[in-house]
């Protein structure tokens, strides 16, 4: 998958929660606490995956997007090991976009 495209009133979703609030964001298919949305359900049948990953790419308070990856359950404590990283690979990502923008 290329790209995608969420919609901000797709509020229920978990990659437009995680944009909104500008936070990492996990959730697996059969969570009760995170509810995903429809929109949620249909890009884990294309990934393939049990979860969800969700990395806002934010730097100088700017939200340029999400980067989402797909994840089976039995990687998800490996995950929150990780989330320092996984969040300055975001803003790593966001600040070559705004980079790439001033070409």
């Amino acid at each position: 998958l290329d790209d995608i495209h969420f919609s901000l009133t797709w509020e229920q979703s978990l990659v437009v929660k995680s944009f909104i609030a500008g936070e990492l964001k996990t959730a697996m298919k059969d969570d009760n606490d995170a509810v995903l949305s429809l929109a949620d359900h249909q890009l884990l049948r294309s990934l393939g995956t049990q979860g969800l990953v969700c990395v806002p790419m934010i730097a100088h308070k700017l939200n340029k997007g999400i980067i989402v990856f797909g994840i089976q359950e039995s990687q998800l404590e490996k995950i929150h090991s990780l989330i320092i990283q996984l969040e300055q690979f975001g803003a790593q990502a966001a600040k070559n976009i705004i980079n790439v923008k001033k070409l």
